[in-house]
């Protein structure tokens, strides 16, 4: 009798199990999960991309870990209300665990990319509104001239529009100054000429493309302020196409047109 009762318990069981279904929606949850984590484990340590380029990427990432987070949830109300016919809850709720972290890595990568585009711009604007209007300045001052390329820095300094933290790119390894100039650049070069740019740590820096620092921003590109005191981020790739001695016939002719207005 008792044997018979074991294998009624035992066929009882089989069947149970045999009418058990597994969770389609934690199997999607985890699916989502590990999608989102992985591609922002990619952007972190992988890619060293802005935040231009990074952030369709973030997008997709987080619509996966939103749909990670919804069907864990469901998964879980499903296993809870139908506890008899559906199993799956361990990894429903494994689904929603990684999307949690998924979230702590998204706001993290977010963060870090957001913090290099502050120092990107607050780069560019250490060169117009800060240094390149004190250039402006002096040059009014100076007869139309730059300062020496030598002593650039030197002279620049005591100007009141000019501070110490200025000559710093805030994504640079500090120093005295982060910026050079270009000697060959005048007032009255063409405004293309290049005539501040970012550069390797030093101070009273002058020279040509062979001081630029793209390191500065992850290798992507540097600040560069032209003489007509606009400033733009060139691409690495870009570099070649700058523009560093001005062309001393059209600035004769410059000088030519101005003597003939003033005459």
């Amino acid at each position: 009798m008792s044997s018979s009762s074991e294998d009624i318990s035992e066929k009882g069981t089989k069947t149970h199990h045999q009418k058990q279904k597994f969770s389609k929606l934690a199997i999607v949850s985890m699916f989502f999960g590990v999608f989102g984590i992985s591609v922002l484990s990619a952007i972190a340590i992988i890619f060293p991309w802005d935040v231009g380029s990074v952030a369709s990427y973030v997008l997709y990432a987080g619509l996966a870990v939103i749909l990670s987070l919804a069907t864990g949830i469901a998964a879980l109300i499903v296993t809870i209300k139908r506890n008899s016919k559906v199993t799956g809850r361990g990894l429903a709720m494994l689904g929603i665990i990684v999307a949690i972290s998924s979230i702590i890595l998204g706001w993290v990568v977010v963060s870090r990319y957001m913090k290099q585009e502050r120092n990107r711009i607050q780069c560019a604007e250490n060169l117009s509104r800060q240094l390149g209007f004190a250039l402006a300045i002096y040059s009014s001052d100076h007869n139309q001239r730059y300062p020496p390329a030598n002593k650039w820095c030197d002279l620049l300094l005591p100007s009141e529009y000019a501070t110490e933290k200025d000559f710093i790119c805030p994504a640079a390894q500090k120093d005295l100054c982060n910026y050079a100039i270009n000697p060959n650049c005048e007032p009255n070069s063409p405004k293309d000429t290049v005539l501040l740019f970012e550069s390797k740590p030093g101070w009273n820096q002058f020279g040509g493309p062979e001081l630029l620092a793209p390191e500065n921003h992850r290798g992507k590109g540097c600040n560069v302020l032209f003489n007509g005191f606009h400033v733009w981020f060139i691409r690495t790739e870009d570099f070649e196409k700058l523009n560093w001695k001005a062309d001393r016939s059209e600035s004769e002719n410059q000088e030519g047109k101005s003597s003939k207005a003033d005459g």
